[in-house]
Formats: C-alpha cells, sequence, structure tokens
C-alpha cells in the first residue's frame, strides 16, 4: 500500500504524478521548473503535463511515460478519502481515474 499523508495546500500547489518513465530522467526540481515555466507562459495543465512527457522522451527514458498534474486547492474535501481509495486500486486502475479525480478537485 502506498504512503498517504495529509498536507495543509495553498493556492497556485500542485502534485505530479509520474511514472517511472518521468521519474528516471527527470529529476524533483526539473519537473517543477518545466511546469512553472509554461505556467508563468500562460500554458494549462494539460500543456505541463505534456511537457514533462515530451522532455522525459528526449532525454531518453526507456520506460512508459505517464504524467498527470493534479491542481491542489485550499477548500477543504472530503479528507483525501477519494484519493485514498483511487492509491488503494493499484496504478492501472488510479491511471483510469485520474481524470475523473483531476475533474473532482478542480471543482472543490
Amino acid at each position: 500500500m502506498p504512503h498517504v499523508a495529509r498536507v495543509q495546500a495553498g493556492e497556485g500547489e500542485y502534485i505530479i504524478m509520474g511514472s517511472d518513465g518521468l521519474w528516471d530522467v527527470v529529476g524533483n526540481d526539473d519537473a517543477c521548473g518545466l511546469v512553472g515555466e509554461g505556467r508563468e507562459r500562460g500554458g494549462d495543465w494539460q500543456d505541463a503535463a505534456e511537457r514533462l512527457t515530451r522532455e522525459a522522451y528526449a532525454r531518453g527514458s526507456k520506460d512508459n511515460i505517464g504524467v498527470s498534474i493534479v491542481k491542489l486547492t485550499e477548500k477543504e474535501n472530503d479528507d483525501g478519502e477519494e484519493l485514498r481509495k483511487l492509491l488503494e486500486g493499484g496504478a492501472g486502475k488510479a491511471t483510469r481515474k485520474m481524470k475523473k479525480l483531476g475533474s473532482v478537485i478542480e471543482q472543490h
């Protein structure tokens, strides 16, 4: 079972969820920098995820590359129960439900 932690999110914060194909070749600081640069130039979250995917490919990743970015908000939700269920379901299930969760988080 994955580690799940609850943190207080500030406005504009986000989580980058990526497969080994991303993290094998792109470090945390680089990933955050690439997302920040794209957002400063007016790109949306989808653009940022696609940019990270392209960057991992350009750096020669040999593994599957999957990237999702979840925008966090300050408003409380169901204390992370939806996210906990998603993570307990495994990576395949999480991939299929990622868009649904992103939509739920955006609405809060």
